[in-house]
């Protein structure tokens, strides 16, 4: 009785565990918009972590490779100089869902990247602008 009761809790524990990798994809969308201030404008950006750099325009969805490291964000814009800001990830809840099956899943998502996410959206926002028709804020 013992030994089934052991193969059930085991069985259960390798089903109900979340290998990121299956669950969630090595990739995500992320919405970027940059600001000035309150107002939208169209920007040049390259998001980059170490999995690689990706060029986009805002706004946009923009596909990336998840990380372990910090998403380095780069954007220009006629309407303000070069600016830098970074983005931590974070452990997703599906790669916490691997204690589950023991840990032996996590492997793959840390090696993927998988078992990381970065936020949905993010507003970049540039408090040193020069709008046309406004005085320059800086």
């Amino acid at each position: 009785m013992k030994v089934v009761l052991s193969a059930i809790v085991i069985g259960l524990m390798t089903l109900l565990g979340g290998c990121s990798t299956v669950v969630e994809g090595r990739y995500q969308s992320i919405e970027l918009t940059t600001r000035c201030g309150a107002t939208p404008v169209p920007a040049q950006c390259t998001l980059q972590n170490e999995n690689g750099a990706w060029r986009t325009q805002t706004p946009n969805h923009v596909v990336i490779q998840r990380g372990y490291g910090d998403l380095e964000i780069a954007c220009e814009s006629s309407n303000f100089d070069i600016h830098h800001t970074r983005v931590k990830s974070k452990v997703s809840d599906s790669h916490l869902l691997n204690a589950f099956n023991l840990g032996t899943m996590a492997i793959v998502d840390v090696g993927t990247g998988a078992g990381y996410a970065y936020p949905k959206r993010i507003d970049f926002n540039v408090s040193a602008c020069h709008l046309a028709g406004q005085m320059d804020n800086r």
